[in-house]
C-alpha cells in the first residue's frame, strides 16, 4: 500500500512538472490577459462554474485554480477542464 501511494506521489509530482515546465507559463499568459481585457471592458471575469454551468458546485471549480496557480493537478482531466474554461473566457470576450 505504501508503495502505491509513492508511486502516485512521484506520477502527480512528474506531471505537475511537466506541466509547469511546458504549458504553465503560456497558460498563465493567456489567463492574464484575459483577465486584464474583461477588466478594461468593465466586465466581470467569470468564474469557471459561471463560465462552464455543467460544472456542479464550487468545489469543481479547484482543479481549474489549482492548476491555474501551478500548485497540483487534480481530478480526472484537470487539464482538459482548465483549457475548457480559458476557450470560454477568451470566446467570452468577442461578445
Amino acid at each position: 500500500m505504501l508503495s502505491f501511494y509513492a508511486d502516485s506521489v512521484r506520477i502527480q509530482n512528474a506531471h505537475l512538472a511537466e506541466y509547469k515546465n511546458a504549458y504553465w507559463g503560456e497558460t498563465n499568459a493567456i489567463y492574464n490577459e484575459s483577465v486584464r481585457r474583461y477588466k478594461a471592458r468593465g466586465r466581470a471575469v467569470p468564474t469557471p462554474t459561471e463560465a462552464m454551468p455543467f460544472l456542479v458546485g464550487s468545489s469543481s471549480e479547484i482543479p481549474i485554480k489549482l492548476a491555474l496557480q501551478g500548485q497540483m493537478l487534480v481530478g480526472a482531466k484537470p487539464i482538459g477542464l482548465l483549457a475548457d474554461y480559458l476557450q470560454l473566457l477568451v470566446s467570452g470576450l468577442s461578445n
